[in-house]
């Protein structure tokens, strides 16, 4: 365990030197016990799970790794696959839901609105009246509402400015000798490119106006 654990130091020594205060870095230790083995009928080694047949047990260091500048996290993620970890969880980029990135994305719903309604007016060949009623959510306007915002999703154009975009790493490792130092050069080698998916924060309004002959 103390070895896993020391491994597990040079990860979060590695990530925070590329990162640093644009990184939060959770660790955590698991420690499971392997068995005797022996051969069933048909030869195949099955383990004898019995507490006196214990032979040896393995430790197992798990980090997870949350990059705040998504602009970093090639250069984290190369730094904890060069210490060799026995695997590697994928890269995942999102927006984080601050009240900033709603508000910009009601802000963009209620323009969109107040834009529909004027071309509205206009094909209708009627004079567009004063705003009466405007809601947040999605129902039946008037009627039973619900108010939740912000759905994310990916691949779309998107319709409001995104706040900071995030990433995660997760990193597992268990081998048990020395720890290599991590290099500029092994970084480099080991940042693989991948292009920024599109992110999208939806909000929804209902406005009503009054409408003039």
């Amino acid at each position: 365990m103390e070895a896993a654990v020391e491994r597990a130091r040079g990860a979060y020594a590695a990530i925070k030197a590329v990162a640093a205060e644009q990184s939060e870095v959770t660790t955590s230790v698991s420690v499971s016990p392997y068995y005797e083995q022996y051969r069933d009928r048909d030869g195949d080694r099955i383990e004898n799970r019995r507490a006196d047949k214990v032979i040896g047990y393995e430790a197992r260091v798990s980090v997870q790794v949350l990059i705040k500048d998504v602009g970093l996290a090639g250069d984290a993620r190369a730094a904890a696959l060069a210490l060799g970890p026995e695997q590697s969880d994928p890269l995942r980029i999102y927006l984080e839901h601050t009240a900033d990135v709603l508000r910009l994305a009601y802000e963009a719903a209620v323009q969109d609105g107040s834009e529909r309604a004027r071309l509205s007016a206009a094909a209708a060949q009627a004079r567009l009246g004063p705003l009466l009623v405007i809601q947040e959510g999605q129902g039946p306007c008037l009627g039973q509402w619900m108010g939740i915002v912000g759905n994310t999703y990916t691949n779309r154009e998107p319709r409001a400015n995104a706040a900071r975009k995030m990433s995660t790493v997760s990193v597992t490792a268990s081998r048990l000798e020395s720890v290599p130092s991590v290099s500029p050069a092994d970084i480099e080698a080991l940042n693989l490119p991948s292009d920024r998916p599109v992110q999208t924060i939806e909000a929804q309004v209902c406005m009503i106006y009054a409408i003039g002959e």
